[in-house]
């Protein structure tokens, strides 16, 4: 009897078992390794805005030894992300073109040697290119001839990012009044990027208006500059804040953020960054960002700075923070508070104040339950000229 004859089509049978097997085990490593992006995607970006302050003797500069050491101050926090913020110009919200001659935009040199910069400490870059118009909202007589003209501006910073290996680039920020309509006009700008940069796009939008964006299908992911009312207390605590983000109360209606975003996200299905999000280190600074103004009380930043990273732990559909703002000045904050003539602070860095020990503590892994808000006590000395609350101060109505 030939043995062979039998044992052989059993080899080859086993041998094919194996194989289909390994097949099977390598196919299934590869789908989890490109796996919906939302998976796994919770505060990937730990990030700030990073700006030049242009208000200061002398002006800020993002390729300078200054901004070289700001950045080594912002490494030191556990941030791996940083958001590159450059400014052109509208002479006012019904203009039709958009200008780099302004005394805010930092040359196209020093935003290379910024993003160079942040590279070489090893975190990643999110390109973010701004209007500076106000109030908004925008309302060009010409809206073709105003997107003809965003699509220059926009375009030259794609190039920049393409370049220079940026990891995410910002398409615009709180475009108010062209973002809610002009989807063709959108498609086409978004477009001509994608033919320019590679990497993901992502959009900036007022936190009240970031729903009635029309474009989000076109992104990669979802941004949100979040400056929501929390509380209307002086002094909220953690616990107060945490809980405004679920149920927070204006003329009467209880209103509920955390839900809100959660089911718009489940409806364009993008993963959401927090492309801005702040507190003014003043009284009441958790009720209204954009109005409120006083004297300086640092608790209120931290407890809101704790908050925000309590209440979006652990929620899969949310990648991150970008915090406003970081100065390119390493003395920026604490001490060096922005003071008007009124006594009111200005400044929204948390650079030197305890809510930058709130980030470091959570970026560098501390467990929530081991992490404490002190109690603070601190006066506020004008060492620097009046500057903008925020660029761009436009709030929802």
């Amino acid at each position: 009897m030939n043995v062979y004859r039998y044992v052989t089509p059993l080899i080859v049978i086993l041998l094919l078992t194996v194989l289909f097997i390994g097949v099977v085990t390598i196919h299934s490593t590869i789908c989890a390794s490109a796996s919906d992006p939302l998976e796994g995607a919770s505060l990937k970006y730990r990030g700030f805005n990073y700006i030049a302050g242009w208000w200061t003797t002398p002006p800020g500069d993002l390729s300078s030894s200054t901004s070289r050491a700001s950045l080594d101050a912002l490494k030191s926090t556990g941030a791996n992300w940083v958001a590159v913020d450059v400014w052109w110009d509208m002479s006012s919200p019904t203009s039709n073109t958009i200008s780099s001659v302004s005394p805010y935009t930092q040359t196209d040199a020093q935003v290379i040697d910024a993003i160079n910069d942040i590279h070489t400490r090893g975190m990643s870059v999110m390109l973010k290119p701004m209007v500076l118009v106000g109030p908004c909202p925008i309302a060009p007589t010409n809206p073709a001839a105003w997107f003809a003209s965003y699509a220059t501006f926009i375009n030259h910073y794609a190039r920049i990012a393409q370049k220079n290996h940026v990891e995410l680039f910002c398409v615009g920020c709180e475009l108010d009044g062209m973002d809610n309509s002009y989807y063709s006009n959108w498609s086409t700008v978004i477009s001509g990027v994608r033919a320019i940069y590679n990497g993901p796009l992502t959009y900036a939008p007022m936190w009240g208006g970031y729903k009635s964006v029309v474009f989000w299908a076109l992104l990669d992911y979802a941004g949100i500059d979040a400056y929501f009312p929390l509380s209307n207390a002086q002094t909220p605590s953690v616990n107060n804040l945490v809980t405004g983000w679920s149920s927070y109360t204006v003329s009467g209606t209880v209103l509920n953020w955390l839900q809100e975003i959660e089911t718009w996200q489940a409806t364009i299905n993008k993963p959401v960054i927090f492309t801005e999000i702040g507190c003014l280190p003043v009284d009441y600074g958790a009720s209204d960002s954009f109005n409120s103004n006083g004297p300086y009380n640092p608790q209120v930043q931290a407890n809101y700075y704790e908050a925000a990273l309590q209440a979006f732990a652990n929620k899969p559909w949310f990648a991150g923070m970008f915090w406003w703002a970081w100065y390119s000045y390493p003395t920026a904050g604490g001490a060096g508070n922005i003071i008007d003539s009124n006594g009111n602070v200005t400044n929204w860095t948390p650079q030197n104040r305890p809510a930058q020990s709130v980030l470091t503590a959570d970026w560098q892994g501390i467990p929530t339950q081991r992490r404490e808000v002190p109690a603070i006590s601190s006066t506020p000395t004008a060492t620097s000229p009046t500057g903008p609350r925020r660029i761009g101060p436009r709030r929802a109505s």
